[in-house]
């Protein structure tokens, strides 16, 4: 506390004092008051006291009980006064002992804030004897010659201060900047509005926000974090009731959205009043109905919850003609498990695809994987239901792991990507040059099995190269789709559940709606295509003319001549040297509106690739009819053309009467919370740097380095002399 500087010696008249405070309430907590009225005098509410008339020879008896009385005069020298106030702040009696009960300085508002700096923790700076009848404050600083003397009344239970030996003469240590009633409550009523605006506001901002209102005070990081954490509650509700909003706020956005499905599952507690929630999913109608005019492929991928309560929310995507990522569901899980995939995995199938046939790209995750081995899940890869790929993403960021070479990693997905089989065994073979000690070899061997170490599973190379895919993939070869919806939701993570729910929900409603006006003004346009497929059928078109075609019977088939074709001829530190030769491919036309080419590319796509364009032209076809329908503008119109519509407020909301929903406690986080993505293998691959965390750690660095100059002594001992040394080869390979 920060006393006056001024006082007569005489005994004060009767002060009411402040509302006592529990004794166990964290201070820092409780709202208190900015008015100093709660101090002011009130005369007519006094009753005299006979110890209130005790002369000065009290407070010299008290002094000798205590200790030596200090020379005023030769203290108040040392330091000039620099505050007086008016008001002193007398407290009520209670349990607590008398000077814990001091925690009220509104009646010091203009007093050094250097001085009350120190929340709740008077003791630090007054050194206190007393007992249930008197109170003797000295202040710990021994060269300071404040002391204050207070007496309890007989009739009464309020504290009068007696005697007050004058100002303070000590400085206040330099370390206490903050201020006991600059409470968590008085940040979040700063911070609110910025809050509001930018959910993201880092401590450091909420910081710069405090100290610009309250000049001079430098509030603690605790103080400052529990601050903008109830202000997100005042906001946006608390973490722990909005578990118990899902189900009403679902039940609202499906009463008004036709088509909307959502599930939620919970497990019983002790108390029969309450359930405890594991899992829920949820799907909007506009999404759902957009799945028919989608190509046959989604990609899923989970991301962390960086609020208050652990979890994950997954999410599957789908594609459209343009290749955009079209959310179809969200699910909310405790844990990425079997059971949790398991469980959305699931209720998509029943809810949001139905029967229809699917290719599913995903990381390597075992839940993940193990789902489409069970028989009843309705992913049974076995049994016919779908086709599950892997993400060569992923792939590569695990082989950099393994081999520590950002150009052997490269190197493998441009071989990926290779869709002529042909090129994809120029690769392989530069790949396994590269690569003397066959450990990135090994490692791609059995990356496709459900275990990498069981020897009797057959290797999978289909479910990693595009070239082997059947045409599955659709040329998705990641799931970037997916982790980029995990940047869009980044900061709705970080808040309550329901706040996620209806993040999601606006921004499919703005996806929806920016994507129906510029596929309807492509149709209105007579365009036939989206516009990526225009541009590359243009390409295409023009690449073609400098190809020759011949038919080579009655069946369809035709050959077609390609002049100076691309062969790699060498290649070093990543960069290749090409030799061109001359192939033929062979193209098939079968039923009218049927393609096939050698190249691959018109069955791993559904777009005619320039060999099939070559034989159009000179055959006089019309090309259109051999581009699949699902890259077509009506398809895409078709494909946004659902409608949002405004759900009612919550006072609005059907009546829920269901059992009470609540978290799992120990699901609660410990410590500072990671907002910041997670610094991965595969920014270390690219070169970028993420934040202040992107740099990688000493023994990784340290392993690189040491990958880099063992491959530079092996090149040096093997010369790379990748000739090819066919001349004109023939381009008929497998299909």
């Amino acid at each position: 506390m920060r006393v006056p500087t001024e006082y007569n010696n005489q005994s004060s008249p009767w002060i009411d004092p402040p509302e006592v405070a529990d004794p166990n309430t964290d201070f820092d907590d409780v709202p208190q008051s900015d008015d100093a009225d709660s101090c002011e005098d009130d005369a007519d509410s006094c009753e005299d006291d006979a110890d209130s008339c005790e002369d000065d020879a009290d407070w010299d008896n008290e002094a000798d009980s205590e200790g030596d009385v200090r020379d005023d005069t030769s203290t108040q020298s040392h330091q000039t006064p620099r505050v007086q106030a008016e008001h002193f702040p007398i407290s009520d009696r209670g349990v607590s002992h008398p000077v814990a009960s001091f925690n009220d300085t509104s009646a010091f508002q203009p007093a050094d804030v250097n001085f009350f700096s120190r929340p709740k923790h008077v003791h630090d700076t007054l050194a206190v004897g007393s007992n249930k009848t008197s109170m003797i404050v000295n202040c710990k600083d021994t060269r300071c010659a404040w002391r204050l003397y207070a007496k309890s009344g007989l009739f009464s239970s309020k504290w009068e201060i007696r005697t007050i030996s004058g100002p303070h003469t000590c400085h206040a240590n330099a370390s206490r900047t903050d201020h006991a009633q600059l409470t968590a409550k008085m940040v979040a009523d700063v911070i609110r509005e910025d809050i509001r605006e930018n959910v993201a506001l880092t401590i450091k901002s909420v910081k710069g926000l405090v100290r610009k209102k309250y000049k001079g005070i430098i509030p603690k990081y605790n103080k400052l974090w529990r601050g903008r954490e109830l202000a997100i509650a005042q906001l946006f509700g608390s973490w722990e009731k909005s578990y118990n909003l899902l189900t009403p706020l679902l039940e609202a956005i499906k009463k008004d959205n036709p088509g909307t499905k959502f599930g939620v599952a919970h497990e019983p507690t002790d108390d029969p009043t309450e359930r405890l929630f594991k899992a829920a999913a949820w799907a909007y109608g506009p999404c759902i109905a957009a799945v028919p005019h989608l190509r046959p492929i989604i990609s899923i991928d989970a991301c962390f919850l960086s609020g208050r309560y652990q979890g994950r929310l997954l999410i599957a995507c789908g594609y459209d003609a343009e290749n955009q990522l079209l959310p179809l569901a969200f699910a909310l899980v405790r844990e990425e498990s079997f059971q949790t995939w398991g469980w959305f995995m699931r209720w998509l199938r029943l809810e949001v695809i139905g029967n229809k046939f699917m290719c599913v790209v995903s990381d390597r995750h075992m839940g993940i994987k193990k789902v489409f081995t069970d028989r009843y899940g309705g992913w049974y890869e076995d049994g016919g239901e779908c086709v599950h790929r892997l993400c060569s993403q992923h792939i590569a960021e695990n082989l950099m792991k393994k081999v520590h070479n950002r150009k052997l990693c490269d190197l493998f997905k441009i071989l990926c990507n290779k869709k002529k089989p042909r090129r994809f065994e120029e690769f392989f073979e530069i790949l396994r040059k590269k690569n003397p000690d066959a450990v990135a070899v090994a490692y791609l061997n059995n990356v496709g099995k459900y275990q990498d170490i069981n020897h009797n599973e057959i290797p999978k190379p289909w479910k990693v190269y595009q070239c082997m895919d059947n045409g599955a993939r659709w040329g998705i070869m990641t799931i970037n789709g997916s982790e980029s919806l995990n940047n869009v939701f980044k900061f709705s993570r970080r808040l309550p559940v329901v706040v996620l729910v209806e993040d999601t929900y606006y921004k499919c409603l703005a996806w929806f709606r920016d994507r129906e006006g510029k596929a309807m003004a492509r149709l209105a346009s007579q365009q036939l295509w989206s516009e990526r497929v225009e541009k590359l059928l243009a390409k295409r078109i023009k690449k073609c003319l400098e190809m020759n075609s011949m038919p080579l019977g009655v069946h369809g088939e035709h050959e077609v001549k390609v002049n100076d074709e691309r062969v790699v001829y060498k290649e070093r530190d990543g960069n290749f040297t090409y030799k061109k030769e001359t192939f033929r491919y062979k193209v098939i036309i079968s039923n009218g509106n049927i393609a096939q080419c050698a190249c691959l590319k018109p069955q791993l796509t559904g777009i005619p690739c320039t060999h099939v364009l070559a034989v159009c032209r000179e055959r006089r076809y019309n090309h259109n009819i051999f581009v699949n329908h699902l890259y077509s503008a009506k398809t895409l119109a078709e494909t946004w053309s659902g409608q949002f519509h405004g759900y009612a407020n919550q006072c609005e909301w059907p009546r829920y009467d269901g059992i009470t929903i609540v978290p799992e406690s120990n699901k609660i986080k410990k410590g500072r919370r990671k907002h910041a993505r997670i610094v991965m293998t595969m920014d270390e691959m690219q070169g970028r740097r993420v934040g202040h965390q992107a740099r990688c750690s000493t023994s990784d660095r340290r392993a690189a380095e040491a990958s880099a100059s063992r491959n530079q002594g092996q090149q040096a001992r093997h010369s790379v002399s990748d000739i090819y040394t066919a001349g004109t080869s023939s381009a008929y390979s497998r299909r």
